[in-house]
């Protein structure tokens, strides 16, 4: 039965993406400002710096995965998702939520230091690009090919879901009103990060790198969590791959994963940025 309090129609739509837009920057404005100055210093700025060399990501299977310009649109709205899930967030729970809101943006600013960090040590490039149609022509156009590993749009895109459904789960005095909002969460996040694979602004390698830096950083989000996302990647998109593609798809995003991981618990420091680096320098 649907939930009379959260309709379809309002789940994470424009009023809510709004709405916490406008909460962010009047509530929120200085860990709006700092997560800006991150956003400029960790990525776009590292994104178009000049570097000697940098590394290329592909892997093997990624012949196997055809660039796909209907996946623009996904690839895109990871800003929306991010805003939109602190939009829903502040708005089923009010300022009983707000201090997990500046831990949430804090979050998210960390996280982006952690990307930049890997960018700036270990630069990335994709070698081979698809870009059928005229949208994924102009997105490689202004969008470079370049700091893929790990993925922001992964990063931000299973925290937000991960997060927030923590959240939800904290504050909602009944669980069932919310499995909507959940199911909802969970299925944009997924096409988010599908997206990455279908643009070809991103391979699988990437993935798995941006899968591990949300566990390494959140130790609540554990291996069932990354590979319940990954056990549901193209699940409504078994059609437009060719025999096995999915089922290897997925076996090589956990598999590159689990060597990730496996080298950030190895470590005494548990530094899993030198981690990152170190399994970009060994490709």
């Amino acid at each position: 039965m649907e939930d009379n309090n959260i309709k379809k129609s309002n789940l994470f739509g424009f009023g809510i993406v709004m709405y916490g837009f406008v909460d962010l920057l009047f509530r929120h404005p200085k860990d709006f400002f700092i997560l800006l100055v991150h956003i400029w210093s960790d990525y776009i700025y590292k994104e178009y710096k000049s570097v000697h060399s940098a590394r290329y990501v592909d892997a093997e299977l990624e012949s196997r995965i055809i660039a796909q310009s209907r996946a623009l649109n996904s690839y895109l709205s990871f800003i929306p998702f991010l805003i939109g899930s602190l939009g829903f967030l502040k708005w089923q729970f009010g300022n009983e939520i707000r201090s997990d809101i500046c831990l949430f943006m804090r979050d998210i600013k960390d996280l982006f230091s952690d990307a930049g960090f890997v960018f700036e040590n270990a630069p990335t490039r994709i070698q081979f690009r698809q870009s059928p149609g005229v949208g994924l022509k102009l997105l490689h156009f202004f969008d470079r090919p370049r700091n893929c590993f790990p993925s922001l749009h992964v990063i931000l895109a299973a925290y937000s879901y991960l997060k927030t459904k923590e959240l939800i789960n904290k504050y909602s005095s009944d669980q069932l009103n919310h499995v909507q909002a959940n199911m909802f969460l969970r299925q944009w996040s997924l096409s988010i990060v599908e997206s990455c694979l279908l643009t070809k602004q991103h391979g699988l390698r990437d993935i798995a790198g941006g899968l591990a830096v949300v566990a390494a950083r959140f130790p609540q989000f554990d291996r069932r969590d990354v590979q319940e996302m990954i056990g549901l990647l193209f699940l409504d998109n078994l059609g437009v791959f060719s025999d096995n593609t999915v089922s290897l798809v997925r076996v090589e995003v956990i598999s590159v994963y689990d060597q990730i991981m496996n080298a950030i618990n190895d470590d005494p420091k548990k530094d899993y940025r030198s981690a990152l680096v170190n399994y970009v320098r060994s490709i």
